[in-house]
């Protein structure tokens, strides 16, 4: 027989209650007062303890019943009934989670994450399948549910381990809901599509030092399985105190200096830090500066930035026991000068026409200087470039530059109504590239835009009303209209539009039209023309067309058509590891002749390689085109050059790569977070654990369907029905009858013998 609860045994104990109840000598229950006696003190009999037990048969009731109780309350049961079998596989579905991050590579830490994901791989049972996954800001899964090895359980584990030892933790910054994520929707289709179905346990096992910097985003739009449980095996590093190294702002401050912050995490020990500029040979390039940061706080500190060359500058973070985020790389922010040439007849201060607003909404500032070269029409032919007003000779065809020493022209306004000569060379601007605005200012104008779209002949009239028009509808889905998709900066029906022209576009092919007005004519589209484009905005932007220019939008609307038109403003050259980093397009004006006007014909050399240089030295080779450069793995400073040897003429270009400053945030996140996303938690047994529960689960089962306990309960209740009768004829006896005087003391001191 075995017990159930076995601990309820102590409940024995209760069995010399009776016992002492026996034993102990009870007072005289009679008791007569007498007259003669009341002025006498009170003489208690003396008491002896009792030499025997009285009614023998009455305490083994007693006993017995208590017993039972005991017994029954243990819940017993016949082991040899049914035969138990718990060697089984248990059929558990498990994705191991281990965290790559940037944080993880703090002294200690990796070693006893690798520690406790061979714990549970060597946990492992035959009819247990495992998934490894690697998480930092993207999701890997080097070891997948099933496969081939499934079935040979040695050869699975020896796959995992392998996997393991492959993985390091990089640079990149930690999105743990992303991973959670995948891998319960990783284990929950394991599960369903087992041999256990359903009944598989199903666990994820997350391993990693949970550090508060870790992304939850993914987590909010998601609903965790319910079957799936996460359990967590956090690991800590060996010192308590971190603290990190960031750019406060993107811009330098007025003086010149550069913003950082110095972010000191809430479980750190110490508060006195110190700042160094290092040079690429990790030379001292400035005196180091003081830092005082209080435990859970940041502060921003302006440093003096020293000149560097292209290979920027680290300023470096010392005082601090996890070094993995004390480096700060940055690059010199180099003004970009861009030239936009005006055709027209506008004087630069006259505040009704379109020149004098153009200029205002292209201001200096510290990333590029807008350069407005107004031309007047009377000196502006195709086989002259336009002078009046003009700094240099500029040819408007940008595939005909051949002095490097000239700007090249971002984009091109069209203010006046232009004649058919005068549209050749603008045709042939946006065949060999460039980006045309041209403003139809009244209808004449429609037939110098039908020369540069290169059709015979548009049909342009002005629109009727004898009040304003507003914009109807806009495709905030556009590259120009696409700043302006929050709700908060999308409404444009306090722009009135006074008078516009109809443009008819039925018969012109490839025209997008983002734009139109309430009165359902384009208020602005454009299409392209050979290798460009041509804007075109059916009213303009001076008062007597519109209230465009005085309204907040007519900035950023500028601003981004220059920025499709390839006269971004420069930022500082400054990214996060894991980045998409944009690369600078080859300019046609510099290609000396890549590129012709007209794209039938073949390109006369071809594209400069692209090589980005990496910090450690290597140097990666990229296709001529490539618009992106995705392998930016590691903190530093990358060179991007086009074309290499002596004589090329496409200069370098730098930018920095630095740490998330998520990163730097090590505190332990509060699990509570996990369970408010709708996380369920719960612990990651051992095989041997879950064995344990199966064969307690089985002992319960087997028990139950026995229920001798109900047995007991009858016989115990049996006892206390005859203990009870016996109990109440043994009162009812009567007491034997003693002599009045007390017991002479020799007496009872041969009783006490």
């Amino acid at each position: 027989m075995s017990l159930l609860a076995p601990l309820y045994m102590l409940g024995l104990a209760a069995i010399s209650l009776p016992l002492v109840l026996h034993l102990v000598r009870r007072m005289p229950r009679g008791r007569q007062p007498f007259s003669s006696l009341m002025f006498l003190a009170a003489s208690p009999p003396r008491l002896t303890r009792k030499s025997r037990l009285d009614d023998l048969l009455l305490l083994l009731l007693r006993g017995l019943a208590l017993g039972l109780l005991t017994l029954a309350f243990a819940r017993p049961f016949v082991r040899a009934i049914t035969p138990m079998d718990v060697t089984e596989p248990l059929g558990r579905k498990i994705a191991i989670v281990v965290d790559t991050s940037a944080s993880m590579q703090r002294p200690g830490l990796w070693e006893k994450a690798v520690a406790e994901a061979t714990k549970m791989i060597d946990d492992l049972g035959p009819g247990d399948d495992a998934a490894l996954v690697a998480f930092d800001a993207d999701v890997q899964t080097p070891v997948g549910f099933g496969g081939p090895q499934t079935a040979d359980p040695d050869r699975k584990t020896a796959r995992l381990r392998d996997a393991l030892g492959q993985l390091a933790p990089g640079w990149k910054a930690s999105d743990l809901g992303l991973a959670l994520a995948a891998a319960a929707d990783a284990v929950d289709d394991a599960a369903a599509r087992g041999r256990s179905g359903g009944d598989a346990q199903r666990l994820v096992v997350l391993i990693g030092d949970l550090q508060e910097g870790s992304s939850l985003d993914a987590l909010a739009r998601y609903q965790w399985p319910d079957e799936v449980r996460l359990a967590v095996r956090p690991v800590a590093a060996l010192r308590a105190t971190n603290a990190g190294l960031q750019l406060a702002g993107g811009r330098p401050a007025e003086d010149g200096r550069l913003r950082v912050r110095v972010t000191n995490d809430r479980d750190s020990l110490g508060r006195q830090f110190r700042l160094s500029w290092l040079d690429r040979q990790g030379k001292a390039a400035e005196p180091p500066i003081d830092v005082v940061v209080p435990p859970g706080e940041s502060s921003v500190v302006a440093v003096s930035r020293p000149d560097a060359a292209l290979g920027g500058l680290r300023l470096v973070l010392s005082g601090d026991d996890q070094p993995f985020d004390n480096s700060l790389y940055v690059v010199p922010l180099e003004q970009q000068e861009v030239t936009v040439g005006y055709v027209g007849g506008d004087k630069a201060d006259d505040v009704d026409g379109l020149l004098y607003y153009l200029k205002r909404a292209l201001p200096e500032t510290p990333g590029r200087k807008v350069r407005v070269e107004p031309w007047g029409l009377s000196q502006f032919s195709r086989s002259r470039a336009p002078t009046e007003g003009w700094s240099g000779t500029v040819p408007l065809s940008p595939s005909g530059s051949k002095n490097q020493n000239v700007p090249f022209l971002s984009l091109v306004v069209v203010g006046e109504a232009i004649s058919d000569e005068q549209a050749e060379p603008l045709a042939d601007y946006a065949r060999g590239g460039g980006t045309l605005l041209y403003v139809l200012r009244d209808a004449a104008a429609g037939a110098g835009l039908a020369s540069v779209l290169g059709i015979g002949r548009l049909a342009i009239e002005e629109a009727d009303g004898a009040d304003y028009a507003m914009l109807g509808r806009i495709d905030f889905e556009h590259p120009l209209f696409a700043p302006f998709a929050d709700p908060r900066f999308s409404d444009f029906t306090k722009i009135h539009f006074w008078r516009h022209r109809r443009v008819e576009l039925a018969d012109l092919p490839g025209v997008d039209v983002p734009a139109i007005f309430d009165d359902g004519s384009p208020a602005l589209f454009e299409r392209a023309v050979g290798a460009g484009r041509v804007i075109v905005l059916t009213s303009g932007w001076h008062p007597a067309d519109s209230e465009l220019a005085r309204s907040s939008k007519f900035v950023p609307l500028v601003s981004e058509i220059l920025d499709r038109a390839g006269g971004r403003e420069a930022t500082p050259q400054q990214h996060t590891v894991g980045d998409r980093v944009p690369l600078p397009p080859v300019p046609l004006a510099e290609a000396g002749g890549n590129r012709s006007p007209d794209p039938e014909l073949p390109r006369q050399t071809p594209d400069p390689p692209l090589v980005v240089e990496t910090p450690d030295g290597r140097r990666i080779s990229l296709p001529p085109a490539a618009a992106t450069f995705d392998q930016a793995d590691e903190p530093g400073v990358y060179r991007v050059l086009r074309g290499e040897g002596p004589g090329t003429r496409f200069p370098a270009l730098a930018f920095a790569v630095n740490l998330a400053a998520a990163e730097s945030k090590t505190a332990p996140l509060d699990l509570g977070e996990l369970e408010q996303r709708g996380v369920r938690l719960g612990p990651a047994e051992s095989r041997a654990e879950l064995a344990e529960q199966a064969r307690q689960m089985q002992e319960a089962e087997l028990e139950d369907r026995q229920k001798l306990w109900q047995w007991l309960l009858a016989v115990a209740l049996g006892v206390l029905i005859v203990e009870t009768a016996l109990g109440g004829h043994l009162a009812r006896r009567p007491a034997k009858s003693s002599s009045a005087g007390p017991p002479e003391s020799g007496a009872a001191d041969r009783e006490d013998a």
